[in-house]
């Protein structure tokens, strides 16, 4: 007998697990890989309920017994609204970081200051906007599981576009978006932004 995989939504007592799965998926690069792991869940904590949602792939053993998070997705309405509460509510922990890695911190400050005087402000996204996928274990299926989930949860909440950004440099993940339609929409900065009708 096979080990199942299901998807179920994420709870408080999943947050951990999250940020763990986060840490280890997101490269030095992405800002957020260098938060702590509470201020990770403080993070993802905003995105359970009202809104957003926050969904598990689980693989459990083929007894039954054993359960191993595979992976997550954050996708949903409302998520610039969080990510500014975050960033208003958490400003201690990211001016932390921050102060933790120089570099970092002042590469993204400055490739933020140069998208904006050549682009002007990052265009309307879609209402509805996947956040993040992440992944235990990359190539095990596990990534495009969750973004059809995304999908799927899209149209049953209704929306009619759904948008998301990613590094431009991710071309596995951007290779996965366009297989599942999503269209180049914008280049902001070090990130495309795509999107796609659900």
């Amino acid at each position: 007998m096979a080990a199942t995989r299901t998807l179920r939504p994420a709870s408080e007592a999943d947050l951990g697990t999250i940020a763990a799965i986060h840490r280890a998926a997101y490269s030095r690069r992405h800002f957020t890989s260098r938060l702590t792991p509470a201020t990770l869940i403080d993070y993802y904590r905003l995105f359970l309920s009202g809104g957003p949602t926050t969904l598990l792939l689980i693989e459990r053993a083929p007894d039954g017994g054993h359960e191993e998070v595979l992976g997550f997705a954050v996708c949903g309405s409302e998520i610039a609204a969080r990510i500014a509460l975050f960033k208003r509510t958490h400003i201690g922990s990211i001016l932390r970081a921050s102060a933790a890695n120089p570099v970092a911190a002042g590469s993204k400050g400055i490739k933020r200051l140069v998208t904006r005087a050549l682009h002007g402000p990052a265009g309307p996204a879609a209402d509805y906007l996947l956040l993040s996928i992440a992944v235990a274990r990359p190539g095990t299926g596990a990534g495009g599981m969750l973004l059809d989930a995304v999908l799927d949860h899209a149209a049953s909440d209704g929306a009619g576009r759904i948008g998301l950004y990613v590094n431009v440099d991710n071309l596995a993940a951007i290779n996965a978006y366009t297989s599942r339609r999503f269209t180049l929409r914008e280049l902001y900065g070090q990130q495309y932004y795509m999107e796609r009708a659900v």
